[in-house]
C-alpha cells in the first residue's frame, strides 16, 4: 500500500521544499503533456516530496497517476480543474456562441473528498456538458466535503472578474467560495509566467486575501515536464485546435514557464511571497487519499427466489444443468462439478456466475444468438452446465483451474459473445436489471501512433501533403518495438527509405523528432467496444463517469484494467458478426427446407464438413477463411475436431515460427513418427502428437510428472509466460524434485522442464481455441449442407463493407452455378435470400432505401399478394414512406424490371403515375369511394378504373453500360451484368494474373492484367509533379495501380474511367496490401487488332439449334475482318474441329461477341494465342 500521510518536511538541510499542486499531464488531453510516470520519477528526482495530478474537467489519470507516484516514492495528490459555469451548470448560450467556463482547481483531502470529486467530475459530464463538462455552485455546495479549493488560473472565476475590472464580482465570488468551503479549505491561487495579465491581477489577489482572511499558495500551472518541451507542446496544442504552427491566430501559451519548475526556480519566482510556496507542503501534509487496489469486490448480491442464498442457488442451477446436459452424469462429472462448485463460493463468486448465467438466459428466451464460449471460461462445468458455455470440458480436455485458480485470487473472467445485431439488448437488459447508474461501458484512450502522429505533425508544420502521406507510409502498419524502444525508431532501423529521408531532409528529420517526443501519448477518449462494468451501488461512488459528447453512452472514467483493481465486475459483450450470419442462415433453412437444425445433434463430426474444409473451400467460414489459413486447411485436411482446434492455435506467428504446424501435418499424415520424452506425458499429447501447443498440456505435465496441483501449474504456466528468473529457478527445482520423486530421471525432468518452459511461449488457451473452433465448424457445416442460403447470409453480412468481400462472394456464388439476381419488388426480402435456386439482393441494400420503405414494401406484398404492374405498386404501397427520390433509386436498380416496364420508361413517366395514385390514396384516407367500388370491383384488381400506365411512353431502353452504372452507384456492385463480361477472352489470352490472384504474386513481380479503370485520384509527388492512384477492377476483384509521373505522363489520355486496358507493372506489397506501380498500358481494343491469336468458338453439337450454322455465317459475314475463326463442336465422343475458310475472317468486337454467346448451345469463346495454341 502506498504511504500517503507521512509528514513533508519544511526544510532539508537549507534546501527549500515545494509541492506543485496545479499540474496537468497527459491525460489533458491534446493539452497537457506530461506523461505519468516520467512526471513522477522527474518529481522524486528532483526532491519535492509530493506532486498533484490536476487534469482539465476529469480524473483519467487518477489511479494511474497514483501508483507511479507511489512506485517512484512520491506522495500522490488526487485533484483536478474542473470547469465551472457562474450561469449553472445547464445553461446554454444562444445558437452558435460558445459558451464561457470558468476553472476551479479542486484537491481531495480524504476518501469523502474522492468521492466527491468523483461526483463532481460526472455531473460535469452528464448534466453540465456545453462543450466542456461544467459543474456549477450548487452542486459544489452539495459535494464540498473533504475537498480543497483554489482560485485558479486566470480562467477561475475570481482573476478573470479582475481582469475585467469588476473587483465588486470578484468578491462576491470570494464570498461564495468562502461560504461553501470555509477560510481553512478555500486558498487564493497565485501564478506568474511573466504575463503581464498575471502581474496586473497578482497583487490584488494577495490583498483580497489578506482582507478576507484566506492563505495564498504558488502555483505553475504545468503543462509539460521540462522548459524544452515547450515546443513540442505548442505542436501538441495545434493538433488539437486543427491549427498550424505558422497561425497567429492559434491557441498558444504565452511563455516558456508552464514546466515543473524546481522549488528552487519557484521560490524565485515567488521571492515576495515563500509562504505562498510554503503553504503548498502545509496543503500536501493534509491531502491523504488512499486507494484499496486489492481485495475489495464491489460485485452485486444476485436476487434469488425464495430467499435462497446465491450459494445455494447456485448449486441447484448447476446440478440441474448436469441432469440435462448428460442425462445420467458419470462420477466423474459429480466430482469435477463439486469441486468447481466448492471452489466458486469458497472465492465469493456465486453471485458472479449467476448474474452471467441470468443475463444469458434472457438473450437465449428472446432469440438473441449467443456463443458457444470465450476464453478460459470454456473449462467450466459449472458454465456448461448453467449454459453459460456450450462446449464439454471434460470430453474436450479442457481445465477449470486455466480459468479459476483457487490459489491465486483474482475476479473471474467471463466474456461473452452476442450476435452483433442484438448486443445492445442484453446490455439494455442488464441496465434494467440492476439500475442505469450502476451500470457503464468502460473508456478507453486512443494514443498517437506514428503513422497517424506523422499526418498530424506534418499538417501542423505546414508540410504538402503528398510528403507527409509518402513518410507516413513508409512506416510498417504493425510496428512491434522491442520494450523501451519507440516505434518510430522501430521504423527507422527497419526502413531504410525512411532512415535515408531522415537523414538527409531537415523537415523530415524536425517531423519525427516531434513523433519520438509525442509517440504513445494519449489523444482521445473513446468508449471500449465490449466492456461493461456491473456494481452493487450507485458506480460513481467508486469511480468517475464520462459521457461523449455525441453519445449516450455513459462509461467509467477508468480503463479496464483499473476497474478490475479497484474490485469492480467488468464483462466483456462481444458482439460476433458471425453469430449473426450463422442465425439468419438457420432462419432460411427453415423457411425454404422446413429443417430445425439441432446442434446437439448434429455433433462435431459431420463427414461433409471435413470434407468441405478438406477441399480448402473456406471462404466464409468462421477464423479459417485468410490465405495463410487455408493453405494449412488444405495441408492438414481436418477430420475431427481436434484438428480445428489444432489449427486455431497452430496459426499464430509463435507456432508458425517454430514450424510446429509442419511438424503436426507430417505426423497426423503418418509422414513422421510422434515422440514423447515419457510415458506419463504421451496421454497429454497423443491428440497433438507429441507436440505441446496447449497452455493446459504444460499444467497437465507438470500436474502428472512433477505432482503439482493443477492450480501450482497453472502459477507455474503463468510464471514461464512472464519470464521471471528467479521465480523460474524455484518453479524448476519443486518440478525436478517432484518428478524425481515420481521415478522419473532428473536429468530427463531437467529437459522436460526445459522443454515445456520453451513452448510455454507459444503455447495458446486450448479452451478458448476449441469454443471459438465450434463456431468454425458450424460455419463450415452450414457451407457444406446449405450453401445458398449461407452465401446469402455473408452477403447480408457484407453490405456497407469492403467492396473486395463483397467480390468474393459473387464469385463463389459463380463457382457453384448459383446467380446473384438483382432487386425484385415482388421477390427480394430486406436481406439477400434465396430464390429459386439463386441468390436475390435484398431491398435494404439499395442506396437511400431506408428500413420504413422496406417495410411498406413488404407490408404491401405480404397483405395483397404480388404487383401486377408498376401502378400497382404505387396504388398498394404507402406512398407518404415512398417518395419521388426512393422510387427513381428502386427503377435504376431495376426493382421494377420484372412488370413488364423498362427502366427507361419508368424513369420518364413515373411521376405522373405517382400522381394519380396519391389522389387515389387521399381519397381512400378520405373514406372517398369511387365508381368503380360502389360496382363491387376493387381497386386493387382489375377494376381499379383507368389505368395510369397509358402515361408511360414508348421510349428506347437504357443503353446496358448506363444500366450497369447506375447498379454500380445504388447497389454497391454490378448485378445484371458486368462491364468486364465482354473481356474474359482478353483477360485469358493477353493477361498473366486475375486481380484476385494479386495477393498471392511476390513483391516485385511482373504482371499484365486486362481491367478497367474505376476511380482515378490525382495527386502531386514531392516535386510538385501530377501522379495518379488509380482503382482497377476485373470480373472478381479490385486493385490499386499507381501511375508515377512518367508513366502518368506518358499514359494520360488512357487513364479514363471505364477504359478497359492491358495494364503492365509490378506487384509492389505494403502492409500485405498488393498494388501495381504501372511500366506500360495499352487499350485492349488496340491489343486485340495487333495481336496474334485465332478467334475461336465452342459449341455443344447436341444442344445447337438446326438454325446454328446460318446464323453463325450471318453474324460472321456481318463482323468482316482478317481475324481467322476455329469452331470446336462437342460431339458425344471427342470434338470436331473445323477452321473456318477465310472468307468467315472477322473483326472481333464485344458487339460479335455477345451476339455469339446468345446463340443456344455455344458455352464459350477463345483467344487462341500462336497460332491456335
Amino acid at each position: 500500500m502506498c504511504n500517503t500521510s507521512q509528514k513533508l518536511g519544511r526544510q532539508k538541510l537549507g534546501k527549500p521544499e515545494f509541492v506543485h499542486l496545479h499540474l496537468h499531464t497527459e491525460y489533458s488531453l491534446l493539452d497537457g503533456a506530461c506523461r505519468v510516470k516520467e512526471l513522477a520519477e522527474y518529481v522524486a528526482k528532483t526532491g519535492m516530496p509530493a506532486v498533484a495530478c490536476t487534469d482539465h474537467g476529469n480524473l483519467f489519470a487518477a489511479i494511474e497517476f497514483y501508483q507511479a507516484c507511489c512506485d517512484a516514492g512520491v506522495k500522490p495528490i488526487i485533484g483536478a480543474e474542473l470547469y465551472i459555469a457562474a450561469k449553472g451548470r445547464r445553461s446554454r448560450n444562444e445558437a452558435g456562441v460558445r459558451t464561457s467556463a470558468n476553472h476551479i482547481l479542486l484537491l481531495a483531502e480524504n476518501e469523502e473528498g474522492y468521492r466527491n470529486l468523483c461526483k463532481l467530475s460526472s455531473i460535469g459530464f452528464l448534466e453540465g456538458y456545453y462543450y466542456k463538462p461544467r459543474i456549477d455552485f450548487e452542486v459544489l455546495a452539495q459535494y464540498n466535503a473533504g475537498l480543497i479549493a483554489t482560485s485558479g488560473c486566470l480562467k477561475g472565476l475570481i482573476p478573470e472578474s479582475l481582469l475585467e475590472e469588476d473587483e465588486q464580482r470578484a468578491k462576491t465570488y470570494l464570498g461564495q467560495f468562502i461560504d461553501i468551503f470555509g477560510r481553512d479549505r478555500f486558498y487564493i491561487e497565485l501564478m506568474d509566467h511573466g504575463i503581464e495579465q498575471q502581474r496586473r491581477v497578482l497583487p490584488v489577489l494577495v490583498k483580497m486575501a489578506r482582507d478576507m482572511g484566506v492563505k495564498t499558495i504558488a502555483t505553475n500551472d504545468a503543462h509539460y515536464l521540462q522548459r524544452e518541451d515547450a515546443a513540442f507542446h505548442d505542436v501538441l496544442l495545434c493538433i488539437q485546435t486543427g491549427r498550424t504552427l505558422q497561425d497567429p491566430n492559434r491557441m498558444k501559451y504565452e511563455a516558456e514557464e508552464f514546466y515543473v519548475k524546481t522549488p528552487e526556480e519557484m521560490y524565485a519566482v515567488f521571492r515576495d511571497f515563500p509562504e505562498a510556496c510554503r503553504e503548498t507542503l502545509a496543503i500536501a501534509e493534509r491531502c491523504n487519499v488512499k486507494f484499496d487496489l486489492e481485495g475489495k469486490s464491489y460485485v452485486p448480491q444476485f436476487r434469488t427466489p425464495g430467499g435462497v442464498s446465491p450459494e445455494e442457488y447456485l448449486r441447484q442451477l448447476a446440478f440441474d444443468g448436469l441432469l440435462r446436459r448428460y442425462g445420467t452424469p458419470t462420477q466423474q462429472h459429480i466430482e469435477r462439478l463439486e469441486h468447481e462448485l466448492n471452489t466458486i463460493v469458497k472465492m465469493g463468486f456465486a453471485s458472479y456466475f449467476l448474474i452471467v448465467w441470468d443475463f444469458i438466459r434472457y438473450a437465449k428466451v428472446n432469440g438473441i444468438p449467443v456463443g458457444p464460449g470465450r476464453g478460459s471460461a470454456a473449462g467450466s462445468l459449472v458454465a456448461y452446465c448453467l449454459e453459460i458455455t456450450d462446449i464439454d470440458p471434460i470430453e474436450h480436455g479442457l481445465l477449470f483451474e486455466r480459468f479459476l485458480n483457487p490459489e491465486r485470487i483474482s475476479m473471474p473472467d467471463i466474456d461473452v459473445d452476442f450476435c452483433f445485431e442484438n448486443r445492445g439488448r442484453v446490455i439494455e437488459y442488464v441496465r434494467n436489471t440492476y439500475g442505469e447508474n450502476r451500470v457503464a461501458q468502460i473508456i478507453t484512450f486512443g494514443t498517437l501512433q506514428p503513422r497517424a502522429a506523422i499526418r498530424d505533425v506534418g499538417r501542423v508544420m505546414g508540410v504538402a501533403p503528398v510528403k507527409v502521406n509518402k513518410l507516413a507510409n513508409l512506416v510498417p502498419k504493425m510496428l512491434k518495438p522491442e520494450k523501451g524502444e519507440k516505434g518510430i525508431d522501430r521504423a527507422l532501423r527497419e526502413t531504410p527509405e525512411l532512415k535515408a529521408e531522415y537523414d538527409n531532409d531537415p523537415e523530415v528529420r524536425q517531423i519525427l523528432d516531434y513523433i519520438r517526443k509525442l509517440e504513445g501519448m494519449v489523444r482521445h477518449a473513446s468508449t471500449h467496444a465490449a466492456g461493461i462494468v456491473i456494481c452493487d451501488r450507485d458506480i460513481t461512488d467508486i469511480v468517475p463517469v464520462y459521457k461523449a459528447p455525441d453519445s449516450n453512452d455513459v462509461a467509467t472514467q477508468f480503463t479496464m484494467n483499473v476497474i478490475e483493481r479497484l474490485g469492480l465486475l467488468k464483462m466483456d459483450f462481444l458482439g460476433l458478426k458471425n453469430l449473426t450470419i450463422i442465425q439468419n442462415t438457420l432462419m432460411a433453412i427453415r423457411k425454404n427446407h422446413g429443417v430445425e437444425i439441432d446442434w446437439q445433434k448434429i455433433g462435431l463430426s459431420d463427414r461433409k464438413t471435413y470434407e468441405l474444409l478438406a477441399s480448402g473451400r473456406t471462404l466464409g467460414v468462421f477464423q479459417l477463411e485468410s490465405e495463410g489459413m487455408t493453405n494449412l486447411v488444405r495441408m492438414m485436411k481436418p477430420s475431427r475436431f481436434e484438428d480445428l482446434v489444432a489449427l486455431l492455435a497452430l496459426y499464430r506467428p509463435g507456432p508458425l515460427g517454430a514450424n510446429m504446424h509442419i511438424e503436426y501435418v507430417q505426423c497426423k499424415h503418418g509422414e513422421k513418427e510422434p515422440t514423447y520424452d515419457h510415458p506419463l506425458i504421451e496421454p497429454i499429447l497423443r491428440e497433438t502428437y507429441g507436440i505441446i501447443l496447449y497452455q493446459e498440456q504444460v499444467m497437465q505435465i507438470a500436474q502428472v510428472l512433477a505432482g503439482f496441483t493443477l492450480g501450482e501449474a497453472d502459477l507455474m504456466r503463468r510464471a514461464m509466460g512472464k519470464k521471471k528468473k528467479d521465480v523460474m529457478d524455484k518453479m524448476r527445482e519443486r518440478f525436478v524434485q517432484g518428478a524425481v520423486a515420481n521415478g522419473v530421471d532428473a536429468e530427463l525432468a531437467e529437459r522436460i522442464f526445459a522443454k515445456i518452459e520453451h513452448f510455454a511461449g507459444y503455447g495458446f488457451n486450448k479452451s478458448h481455441s476449441a469454443a471459438y473452433a465450434v463456431i468454425s465448424y458450424r460455419t463450415a457445416y452450414l457451407k457444406a449442407h446449405y450453401p445458398i442460403e449461407y452465401l446469402a447470409a455473408l452477403m447480408t453480412n457484407a453490405i456497407g463493407g469492403k467492396v473486395e468481400e463483397m467480390m468474393k462472394y459473387f464469385a463463389e456464388a459463380r463457382d457453384l452455378g448459383v446467380s446473384v439476381l438483382g432487386p425484385d419488388v415482388n421477390e427480394s426480402e430486406k436481406e439477400f435470400a434465396v430464390c429459386g435456386g439463386n441468390i436475390r439482393y435484398g431491398l435494404a441494400a439499395i442506396k437511400n432505401i431506408g428500413e420504413g420503405v422496406v417495410e411498406a414494401i413488404l407490408a404491401a406484398r405480404n397483405r395483397g399478394g404480388r404487383f401486377q404492374d408498376f401502378e400497382d405498386f404505387c396504388n398498394r404501397v404507402d406512398l407518404r414512406v415512398l417518395n419521388s427520390r426512393t422510387i427513381e433509386c428502386l427503377i435504376r436498380a431495376g426493382a421494377f424490371d420484372s412488370l413488364r416496364h423498362t427502366r427507361a420508361q419508368l424513369l420518364d413517366g413515373y411521376e405522373k403515375v405517382i400522381e394519380v395514385a396519391q389522389e387515389r390514396q387521399r381519397e381512400r384516407d378520405l373514406g372517398q369511394i369511387s365508381l368503380f367500388e360502389i360496382m363491387g370491383e376493387s381497386e386493387e384488381g382489375a377494376g381499379r378504373g383507368p389505368s395510369a400506365l397509358g402515361l408511360l411512353r414508348d421510349v428506347p431502353e437504357m443503353p446496358q453500360l448506363e444500366k450497369l452504372r447506375a447498379e454500380k452507384e445504388l447497389l454497391g456492385y454490378y448485378i445484371s451484368g458486368h462491364p468486364m463480361d465482354a473481356y474474359q477472352c482478353d483477360q485469358t489470352a493477353f493477361g498473366n494474373c486475375s486481380l484476385a490472384h494479386l495477393p498471392k504474386r511476390r513483391d516485385g513481380d511482373e504482371v499484365n492484367v486486362v481491367a478497367m479503370i474505376g476511380e482515378v485520384v490525382k495527386k502531386k509527388d514531392r516535386n510538385g509533379r501530377d501522379m495518379a492512384f488509380v482503382q482497377i477492377l476485373d470480373l472478381d476483384a479490385t486493385a490499386e495501380a499507381i501511375f508515377f509521373h512518367d508513366a502518368f505522363e506518358k499514359f494520360r489520355e488512357y487513364v479514363v474511367p471505364e477504359n478497359v486496358l492491358l495494364i503492365n507493372g509490378r506487384v509492389n506489397i505494403r502492409d500485405d496490401v498488393p498494388k501495381i506501380l504501372v511500366k506500360q498500358v495499352q487499350a485492349i481494343d488496340e491489343v486485340r487488332e495487333k495481336a496474334d491469336y485465332i478467334f475461336e468458338i465452342f459449341a455443344d453439337y447436341a444442344t445447337v439449334p438446326d438454325t446454328f450454322l446460318s446464323t453463325l455465317r450471318q453474324l460472321l459475314q456481318a463482323h468482316r475482318g482478317k481475324r481467322d475463326v476455329r469452331l470446336t463442336l462437342q460431339l458425344d465422343r471427342g470434338q470436331l474441329i473445323v477452321a473456318l475458310p477465310r472468307t468467315f475472317r472477322v473483326r472481333v468486337t464485344n458487339e460479335l461477341m455477345t451476339e455469339i454467346k446468345r446463340i443456344p448451345g455455344v458455352r464459350r469463346l477463345r483467344f487462341s494465342m500462336e497460332n491456335g495454341r
